[in-house]
């Protein structure tokens, strides 16, 4: 009677190739191109450009346009990186990885969250604005993204291929 092969136990050992595909590649550029706009370029160069306010009015956000890049940039490349690496070993760290970059960067922006609008004229008018309360809730989510990223590295590790041969049936990448 034949048994069948016990699954490989290497870490790189994967029912897809490592090797991403052009399709994966493209996926994984689209991703990055649309966190980069949604992250960097609307807050940074958009926004200010369609905050038309009267002259003498004025709108400041207390997180600084440099931190908006770094953090933008470094979350797009991350989650552009797991889309690629989606049928691999290398899913799991890089949600966990990518998760952690963001619950970081929502941590570290936390107690700058509030935006001011000042008014001049006969009565000036300071208003802040805080949101922080809306970034503690968003928290929620790659704190989440975490611990499922956890989850598929020890399936991973633990039954190699099982979630790439269901994910990807006859090797498909």
């Amino acid at each position: 009677m034949n048994t069948p092969a016990a699954p490989s136990r290497s870490w790189f050992a994967t029912h897809p190739s490592l090797a991403p595909g052009p399709l994966r590649i493209l996926m994984g550029i689209l991703s990055f191109v649309g966190l980069f706009a949604l992250l960097v370029l609307v807050p940074v160069v958009a926004l200010p450009s369609w905050l038309r306010l009267p002259p003498g009015d004025s709108a400041a956000w207390s997180v600084g346009a440099s931190t908006l890049i770094l953090w933008g940039t470094l979350l797009a490349l991350l989650y552009g990186a797991k889309v690629v690496a989606r049928p691999t070993r290398l899913f799991g760290p890089l949600i966990v990885a990518a998760s952690g970059a963001a619950l970081l960067y929502l941590i570290s922006i936390l107690p700058l969250a509030e935006v001011t609008l000042a008014r001049a004229g006969a009565s000036p008018l300071i208003l802040t604005i805080g949101y922080g309360p809306f970034l503690l809730l968003a928290m929620v989510v790659p704190s989440l993204k975490i611990l499922s990223g956890l989850l598929v590295t020890l399936e991973d590790v633990r039954y190699p291929g099982s979630r790439i041969s269901r994910e990807f049936p006859r090797g498909a990448a």
